[in-house]
């Protein structure tokens, strides 16, 4: 017999619907002990604590585990970690609840005092892909906040390009200005040509989508009338629905342009205004520094009529960055739209915190080397949160930033769990996997160290990265664990209680690690970009050789005369970024991943696991093996694409093919195709998510429409 005591309070419903939806179904009542079995007694203050107490006794037979807070959400946390004792398992695809709950006690002594190491734990779901929020419904939002908060966490910060709705508003006339609907397939999308119809996508996936409308598929708000509208109404519900649950739900734009320009500020409190009214919410308003102006500077101080004024109220706060002007006036630039757009946003919800972010590692876009000046510029409750370097494989740490002011101010250090961008490392084709648990943990030890009180991770996918999400999560809490002891746990709850088998799991969850993002040893295609099948040596996670090292370094240690250059090419951040960036990928390729592929893959089968976390890690496999080999027959070196530029090459010089060369080319097609079907295939053997349905439309938007173009070119007959 399970019983549970929760108060019979308002406040304690959403926790009571938790244990009728974990507990009921394994036999769990609500009541008092009846001298047998487990029983559950939930008790929190008022106040706002996170932490939390866990005390085991046993009283005439029972095994009483009390959850004791301070506050509501410490109780929260405390019941789930309770539950995670007893064997369930949360996830944002397949939770777990065991036949036969049990609690386990790793611990010495009876009672545990439990706190978290970041004051702020959770994730940045990052729009503006398919298989991002932007095709999320309401109940993906729900379910995503769900899982955040029972890993303990308690932030989701989203942002917003001036393309996208959430934060667009209303111009004078009543239409809507800064802001679109979301993207969807049937229009050209970030690194498409143009748009294809679900009825033409391969092999019939196109049926598998469900709500689409003239052959579209995206977001149920793409489709509304008002599609702006639509897309703010039902985020204002999501906010409101992670508020009931603890959630501090984040949103925010880039704060672009001159401070000082005509309208400017008028247009910005505008905004601020909208957003605040729009979202009763949400929690946290969190505005950007746009993309490469960390690195780049501002350039048109010098044409601005009111920089002068700024730079006698704020430049001497940035002269560190001196002789790089454009930094200074970046400093300068931002100093006054922080300060500007905080008076406004606590002028209209005094309630409401503050954050502000932008792009940058230690090496990569460097926003964070403006945090010095503007720490002594801003009011101590705002938070300064920084996208660490793009990729989290590059650097042993995350960001040194923090260094000196962490303590005295929130500083936010948000690592990505996908690389983006980067087609050389292997990380950033999103339908791939990007596992990086190891990685994960030595950069939240090292935000611990630097002073960071926020821990955070940027990501697009939502199943496909939950290995690495819930492992910073977790880390939110307890930075000691290591990626052995993460994959042994996360497999015995998720794969098998056996204690063989899900040791031989965690084992294959490391080794399938070590083969690095997308398991191939090769790099991959990358999302943000148009498509190409050309895949280059994977990055390592070791550091760089002596000689590119230093090389690299003493291009950094003359940067300040680098940025003196006028020229709008070199102060493109991809000359040194992109410089870094190319450094680190100079390592040479795993030829042998494959093969090492499928000798796991052999050993996982043997195991006969049918959870859906097995079904879905088999269906990557098979999508990894099976995309890989048509990625090596039409990558430049591949087999078959050196046969179709041969075939080209005779048919522009008017000869007739080579009988053998066109037979052999023509076998080699139709193993592609039949090739497909495997792809395809292995791909709705991992259809849970809305991202992962935008995988499936990002494949038949750019790999295989490649394909196509590839089999029907007119050059080879």
């Amino acid at each position: 017999m399970f019983t549970c005591h929760i108060p019979a309070e308002p406040r304690f419903e959403r926790l009571r619907r938790e244990a009728n939806h974990f507990l009921k179904p394994v036999g769990f009542v609500e009541g008092t002990p009846d001298g047998s079995g487990i029983h559950l007694d939930i008790k929190a203050g008022s106040g706002e604590e996170q932490n939390y107490t866990l005390e085991r006794r046993t009283s005439a037979g029972a095994t009483i585990l009390t959850i004791q807070s301070g506050g509501i959400s410490g109780a929260a946390n405390g019941f789930h970690h309770a539950l995670r004792l007893m064997g369930f398992g949360f996830s944002f695809f397949a939770d777990h609840l065991p036949d036969a709950p049990a609690l386990q006690w790793p611990y010495q002594g009876e009672k545990i005092a439990v706190q978290p190491a970041f004051a702020v734990r959770g994730l940045l779901p990052w729009h503006n892909f398919l298989n991002s929020p932007t095709t999320w419904n309401y109940a993906d939002y729900e379910q995503y906040f769900l899982t955040l908060w029972r890993w303990g966490a308690n932030t989701a910060l989203f942002h917003q390009y001036n393309a996208e709705p959430l934060t667009a508003m209303r111009d004078e006339r009543g239409g809507w200005t800064l802001g679109e609907g979301f993207c969807r397939t049937g229009m050209k999308v970030w690194g498409t040509k143009e748009g294809v119809l679900t009825s033409e996508f391969a092999c019939g996936t196109g049926e598998l989508f469900k709500g689409t409308k003239d052959g579209a598929w995206g977001a149920a708000s793409c489709f509304e009338k008002d599609p702006i509208a639509a897309a703010q109404q039902e985020f204002a519900r999501a906010c409101e629905f992670a508020d009931s649950i603890g959630i501090n739900a984040a949103l925010g734009f880039e704060l672009v342009g001159d401070p000082t320009a005509p309208g400017a500020k008028e247009s910005v409190r505008r905004r601020i205004e909208h957003i605040l009214n729009t979202y009763p919410g949400l929690r946290i308003l969190c505005l950007w520094e746009s993309e490469t102006l960390g690195m780049n500077g501002w350039r048109y101080a010098g044409v601005s009529p009111g920089y002068a004024g700024l730079e006698r109220k704020y430049g001497s706060y940035f002269t560190y960055l001196s002789p790089a002007a454009n930094r200074v006036a970046e400093g300068v630039r931002l100093a006054e739209w922080f300060t500007f757009a905080y008076s406004v946003a606590k002028e209209i919800r005094p309630s409401i915190k503050v954050a502000f972010g932008g792009w940058g590692g230690d090496k990569w876009m460097r926003w964070g080397d403006y945090w010095k000046g503007l720490h002594e510029i801003l009011p101590t409750d705002i938070a300064l949160a920084a996208l660490d370097n793009i990729d989290p494989l590059s650097e042993e740490t995350v960001s040194r930033s923090a260094v000196g002011i962490g303590g005295r101010r929130a500083l936010w250090s948000i690592p990505w769990l996908e690389s983006d961008g980067c087609a050389r490392n292997g990380g950033s084709s999103m339908w791939h996997p990007q596992g990086g648990v190891a990685q994960m943990q030595k950069l939240a030890h090292s935000a611990k160290e630097f002073g960071y009180s926020g821990l955070l991770g940027i990501h697009w996918q939502t199943a496909g990265v939950e290995l690495t999400a819930a492992c910073l999560t977790a880390a939110g809490w307890d930075v000691q664990e290591t990626a052995e002891e993460f994959h042994r746990r996360y497999a015995s709850t998720f794969f098998s209680p056996d204690v063989k088998a899900a040791s031989e799991v965690a084992q294959i969850l490391d080794e399938l690690e070590k083969l690095g993002p997308g398991w191939s040893g090769t790099g991959q295609q990358a999302e943000c970009s148009g498509f190409s099948w050309g895949g280059q040596a994977l990055i390592s996670a070791e550091k760089l050789t002596p000689a590119l090292e230093a090389l690299y370094e003493k291009l950094w240690e003359g940067r300040d005369e680098l940025f003196k250059v006028s020229t709008p090419t070199f102060q493109s951040y991809t000359r040194l970024d992109g410089l870094y960036l190319a450094f680190i990928q100079q390592k040479a390729e795993n030829p042998g991943a494959i093969e090492v592929l499928r000798a796991l893959r052999e050993r996982f089968v043997a195991l006969k696991l049918a959870s859906p976390h097995a079904r879905r890690l088999l269906a990557t496999m098979d999508f990894v093996l099976s995309y890989e080999k048509i990625r090596r027959e039409l990558g430049e070196t591949g087999r078959l694409n050196r046969q179709h530029e041969m075939l080209a090459e005779a048919k522009s010089l008017g000869l007739e093919p080579d009988p053998k060369l066109l037979a052999d080319y023509h076998a080699g097609v139709r193993e592609i195709e039949a090739t497909w079907k495997d792809v395809f295939a292995a791909q709705t053997g991992r259809l849970d998510t809305a991202g992962d349905f935008g995988n499936l439309a990002a494949i038949n938007l750019k790999a295989y429409q490649a394909w196509k173009q590839f089999r029907d070119d007119e050059k080879v007959s």
